[in-house]
């Protein structure tokens, strides 16, 4: 064999190396692994957040309706709730403690504006979010009602108040506070009696 031929064929059979993984290259796989693991599982929890049409996290007189149609809520705050729509409500008007019945007043609570409230908002993945339920009931009624205990000469009522008390207290076995306001009198010395407003004439002495 020829030496031209030796190194010929040394050259035809060399492998040029492959360069190693090296630290950076391992790095860089799992970095990117990483990444797409947290899209991954955050595109997760946005889709498992928008489940249904009540948003995640969402209560209404402490029952969850995160999640639900709304059929669903409708159904399942109507099934939690419904027993207690005919206690009466507890109210302390001035110191005075007595109950006013649900059909006297016509409180009702309404299942389908209280759930439509509900999924109006943003979802929770963290904690809840509270939604006040849509109570409704006579003002007038409520307000005969309270003036049965009133001096109506010395006191008079904020109706819009009183309705508010009572709508937050009926459904969670709470209390309506209801202050009253000092009311002046409707007449004046003068006008019961107009001889008051007239000074009395004065007598001339005499020469």
């Amino acid at each position: 064999m020829f030496a031209s031929e030796t190194r010929a064929g040394q050259a035809a059979g060399t492998v040029i190396p492959q360069p190693a993984d090296g630290p950076v290259n391992r790095k860089r796989v799992v970095a990117v692994g990483t990444v797409a693991a947290v899209l991954i599982a955050g595109a997760g929890a946005v889709a498992w957040a928008y489940i249904g049409d009540v948003p995640r996290g969402t209560t209404i007189l402490g029952v969850d309706l995160g999640g639900r149609a709304r059929s669903e809520a409708e159904r399942a705050l109507t099934e939690a709730v419904g027993p207690r729509t005919g206690d009466p409500v507890a109210v302390d008007l001035a110191g005075e403690r007595f109950s006013i019945g649900a059909a006297d007043i016509a409180l009702r609570l309404d299942v389908a504006r209280s759930v439509s409230k509900a999924i109006k908002g943003s979802p929770r993945l963290v904690g809840e979010r509270t939604v006040q339920p849509v109570i409704e009931l006579d003002e007038a009624e409520l307000e005969r009602t309270l003036r049965g205990h009133l001096d109506p000469g010395k006191v008079t009522l904020d109706v819009a108040a009183a309705a508010t008390a009572v709508r937050q207290a009926w459904l969670v076995g709470g209390v309506a506070t209801i202050d009253l306001v000092t009311e002046p009198p409707a007449t004046t010395r003068e006008q019961v009696d107009p001889e008051a407003a007239t000074p009395e004439p004065r007598t001339r002495a005499g020469r």
